[in-house]
């Protein structure tokens, strides 16, 4: 099995760093991963350097190149008879232009099982030969543990970490639409915002329906229905908003709790006035784990994805750290909510902070949490764990596309 792995730009190295740690996984089972870096060489030249990688079995690649066409508008599955898996590890609303020229015959992959019912319910189930769900992996390895909760803390200065971006959407993302549009859009927010988890399109839909919009209506002729697809795609401005303002709101009730938070992510210098914070500005992702390693707690805020996961939290549990995080269906499938991992809801969130509190002067129900959430992760959700998932989308893919 040949896999290609293609990697471009992105924010502290994330999505480079996923394809160096995936390719890594897929060697360290016998198979064969070649890595083309587009920042080192021009991006019409992918076409030439894929043939050149040989006769490939798979092309993956993070967020990019899902509608790629070389000079001569071939596609890659195209270029290499190979399926192309594409994982989209943000919402596929803020991919939309992308996917609209993504051809049929490519590999869909997303972290939440609403994205996957989005890009169904947005371009039609059929639309793409497969798309499917592959939730994050953890980044790093398992750190070693000591053998009692007094060395475990000793060990970790870190008393409560947070890693993450200070994200503001601009106010003109709202202030500039049309005057329904905009009722519409703030509409949607607000409702997304008074439940603990509502998928932005879900929220964005129920807005739609209120205003008398028909969503699928069979009178709809082809440009009304493209009508309809356009404004609903306006969702993504519903979940920026949610996911800026429930960070902030974490961060903010967090320091104001007194917890000792340590905050790595551009951003937050603002914060830096608090006597009780300590902000330590932009972390690579490769890096983060190591200062995971260093910490008793992790407080995550899982951008609004309540069906799905994020790499911080697999990442802090194989680290040995607690995880706090705001609920999601595939956590609550997946890991022991107070064993292994503590979730909260945003209903409930300064008694989430109250149980931080005591749960930072309890060192050995600490030390049993991240030694059982650390179990869980290894056991099952280290990137390692995700390449049959690949493996497994290409194929179908490719039987589609047949």
């Amino acid at each position: 099995m040949k896999t290609a792995l293609i990697k471009g730009q992105s924010r502290y190295g994330a999505l480079r760093h996923f394809v160096d740690v995936v390719a890594e996984a897929i060697e360290a089972r016998g198979d064969e991963a070649v890595v083309l870096d587009l920042t080192t060489f021009r991006t019409d030249e992918l076409g030439e350097r894929l043939e050149a990688a040989g006769p490939l079995d798979l092309v993956l690649t993070f967020n990019i190149l899902g509608n790629y066409r070389d000079p001569k508008g071939h596609t890659i599955f195209e270029i290499t008879g190979a399926p192309h898996v594409t994982q989209l590890v943000d919402h596929p609303l803020h991919h939309m232009e992308r996917l609209k020229s993504t051809p049929f015959e490519a590999g869909i992959l997303v972290v939440d099982h609403s994205h996957q019912r989005a890009i169904n319910t947005l371009f039609g189930p059929g639309r793409f030969a497969h798309v499917g769900f592959c939730p994050h992996g953890a980044l790093g390895y398992p750190a070693a543990m000591p053998a009692d909760a007094h060395a475990y803390a000793a060990e970790r200065p870190i008393e409560v970490l947070f890693c993450g971006t200070c994200y503001r959407p601009a106010p003109s993302q709202i202030d500039e639409l049309p005057d329904q549009v905009k009722t519409i859009v703030t509409t949607a927010i607000e409702a997304a915002s008074d439940r603990d988890w509502v998928p932005a399109l879900d929220a964005f839909d129920t807005a739609l329906r209120a205003f008398g919009i028909p969503l699928d209506a069979p009178h709809l002729g082809p440009e009304e229905r493209e009508g309809i697809v356009a404004l609903r795609s306006l969702a993504y401005i519903a979940d920026d908003w949610v996911r800026s303002a429930r960070r902030m709101r974490l961060l903010e009730q967090a320091v104001r709790s007194g917890l000792a938070l340590t905050i790595a992510g551009e951003g937050f210098e603002a914060f830096a006035r608090q006597p009780n914070v300590d902000v330590r500005g932009p972390v690579a992702t490769a890096e983060i784990p190591a200062l995971m390693r260093q910490s008793r707690i992790v407080l995550n805020a899982n951008a609004n994805f309540g069906e799905g996961s994020h790499e911080r939290t697999l990442t802090a549990m194989l680290a040995g750290a607690v995880t706090v995080t705001d609920t999601s269906t595939f956590y609550d499938t997946e890991f022991k909510d107070g064993a292994e991992i503590i979730e909260f809801r945003w209903s409930a969130l300064d008694a989430t902070l109250a149980r931080i509190k005591a749960l930072a002067a309890d060192q050995d129900a600490l030390f049993e949490i991240a030694k059982a959430g650390q179990a869980a992760v290894a056991a099952g959700h280290r990137w390692q764990h995700r390449i049959d998932h690949y493996y497994a989308a290409g194929r179908a893919a490719a039987a589609a596309s047949r």
